[in-house]
């Protein structure tokens, strides 16, 4: 048995209990050892193992803290019962996720109440009480009567079941405000009087009654739109104990926790109070035009719609860098309102501002080689003294971009393909040692001197490719050290890396210790390497040439009395034999002197 479309979890262990023919749930799970509650669904794991279910399965009916799916927001999940729809059930459809909601009290497909108590025995159906369709007693909720629910209570429940909706006088797409039920929650408990007199603190709704009450109460402003909503706008604007002149001040705690909500029904609802801010408290907050949008934005709002503080608003207009006005009410609180437009400014400015890591992204050159491109300014940042304050990035991407485009029109008028090149991006310090020059060949590729060779518009600076002839021959003319690293040795010679290492640190290869590309390095002069070369041979060269083997070799020169020195072990083995040239031509005097008395 495998989960249906848009089962609920406990609605699935229902099924599953039936099938193994319980007449409750609670005698199953107590008998696989798994009670109902929040461990288990922390545990689904060890559930799906007992139910012999794959977890992959089980995964997505799971309630859990910020869901994609508003059904299955554990912060509503009903703990107190599990209610269902007669119509559902008679017509064979699994329990649905959406009825374990606690703001869910009508069916989003049939638009009828949710059952709360047995049509039988008249007990409340509990979590783990029943079965999947039917009472401990014997009744079936299918045969329960059908009651039509309210148009708001089915438009709710379908917005959280995913379903298309119509709330606050436009359709939502099914699952496209996830928030929604959590912005309900806040209209119908800041509505609600309590005993400590501080609304927005009331409980979750445990039964379906207590969820029409908290519904009914937010009905009319979030389906008699915007009619009733601006009437309670006003109601609250009006009240006795409201102080002040700016919507922060006089809407209170109501207001900053509009302001917070999130999803399109709460993007409607924190709009329409803004626009009944304006009509009432005049031209802070008055609409211009005829599009319907407000000139000016609150500095939350303007913050919200940049995804920054609002403190860096308020800086911005205090010193003049945006458009917007102060205002201080009778009680000493600061409103800040800025222009539209120029939120909107900044937003675009903002797009298109790069901090460093995105800089190099949009360059494909690393860290150390962009560093340098400052250094030798082929690109520069935004003067700090004229950078706009809401705005964290210090490169223009324009500008970069313009600084790419004159180095890609400067392609050499010819290309030879089969000419060595070289990309832009390994021009580091790994290439050379000389900081000076390396800044010298970038100057010389910025102002044109050198030519990309192959640069295509889709590509990044990275990729452009230059003549690696040019660019050692800048290199040794802006003096550049001869100088190999033992790796470059090892690639010349066809020596290993780790030998010549070796015989560095050992003395026998003259060289110095440096730092190239950041990491310590063996430098090695030519005229060194031709003394070594001059004054050793390589074992391994000699035994090839000799089309026989180092280890024969060595025992052959045993015999002779020679011994090769420069060997590094590793492991049960040596490799890295040296022979020295003299004793070379001492074998070979001697080979020449028994071939002579052969004779």
């Amino acid at each position: 048995m495998i989960p249906q479309r848009d089962e609920s979890f406990l609605g699935f262990l229902k099924r599953l209990s039936d099938a193994e023919g319980y007449p409750d749930l609670g005698g199953f799970l107590t008998d696989i050892g798994c009670p109902y509650g929040r461990p288990l669904v922390e545990n689904a794991e060890n559930l799906a193992v007992a139910l012999g279910v794959e977890f992959q399965l089980l995964e997505p009916l799971l309630p859990r803290s910020r869901p994609t799916d508003p059904a299955l927001d554990w912060r509503f999940h009903r703990m107190h019962a599990d209610p269902v729809c007669p119509a559902c059930l008679a017509a064979g459809r699994p329990r649905r996720k959406e009825w374990r909601h606690a703001l869910v009290s009508a069916c989003a497909v049939h638009g009828t109440e949710l059952l709360e108590t047995c049509p039988g025995c008249e007990s409340p159906l509990r979590v783990t009480d029943d079965g999947h369709a039917s009472c401990i007693c014997g009744a079936h909720y299918a045969d329960a009567p059908q009651i039509l629910a309210t148009d708001g209570a089915v438009q709710i429940s379908r917005a959280i079941a995913g379903l298309p909706a119509n709330i606050v006088g436009f359709d939502l797409e099914g699952g496209s405000d996830r928030s929604v039920a959590r912005t309900v929650w806040f209209l119908a408990s800041a509505m609600r009087s309590t005993r400590t007199g501080k609304p927005g603190k009331d409980g979750i709704p445990k039964t379906l009654a207590e969820a029409r009450e908290m519904i009914g109460t937010v009905e009319p402003l979030l389906f008699d739109w915007p009619t009733a909503f601006d009437g309670h706008v006003q109601d609250l604007w009006d009240a006795p104990e409201a102080d002040g002149q700016t919507a922060a001040a006089r809407l209170g705690s109501w207001y900053q926790g509009l302001m917070k909500q999130t999803g399109s029904v709460a993007d409607a609802l924190q709009e329409r109070c803004l626009h009944m801010a304006g009509a009432i408290c005049g031209d802070a907050y008055r609409l211009a035009g005829a599009s319907g949008e407000g000139a000016w934005v609150s500095a939350a709002e303007g913050a919200k719609k940049l995804g920054i503080r609002a403190e860096r608003i308020v800086d911005a207009v205090r010193t003049g860098k945006m458009n917007g006005r102060l205002a201080r009410s009778g009680t000493g609180h600061v409103h800040t309102i800025v222009a539209r437009s120029d939120i909107e400014a900044t937003r675009i400015l903002r797009s298109q501002m790069l901090d460093k890591t995105r800089a190099r992204e949009f360059l494909g050159v690393g860290r150390k080689q962009f560093e340098l491109l400052l250094e030798a300014h082929v690109v520069a940042a935004v003067d700090v003294n004229v950078r706009h304050p809401c705005v964290a990035g210090g490169f223009d991407r324009d500008d970069l971009t313009r600084r790419v485009f004159v180095i890609r029109k400067n392609l050499a008028p010819t290309w030879d393909i089969e000419e060595p090149t070289i990309a832009f991006r390994d021009l580091t310090l790994r290439r050379t040692t000389d900081k000076k020059a390396l800044l010298a060949v970038f100057r010389a590729i910025k102002s044109g001197t050198i030519h990309a060779r192959h640069f295509d518009s889709g590509q990044r600076l990275g990729d452009a490719l230059f003549s690696e002839k040019e660019i050692s021959d800048l290199l040794a003319a802006q003096g550049a050290p001869s100088a190999m690293t033992a790796g470059e040795v090892a690639k010349i010679t066809g020596w290993r890396p780790e030998c010549v290492t070796h015989w560095c640190a050992a003395g026998l290869l003259p060289s110095t210790q440096g730092r190239v590309g950041g990491a310590d390095a063996w430098l090695i002069a030519p005229e060194d390497l031709a003394q070594f070369q001059q004054k050793y041979l390589v074992l391994a060269d000699v035994a090839e040439q000799c089309q026989t083997t180092s280890r024969a070799l060595i025992s052959r020169l045993a015999g002779r009395g020679i011994s090769p020195v420069g060997a590094k072990t590793v492991g049960k083995t040596a490799r890295g034999h040296l022979l020295s040239v003299a004793h070379f031509a001492r074998l070979m005097h001697v080979g020449e002197r028994l071939e002579h008395a052969a004779r």
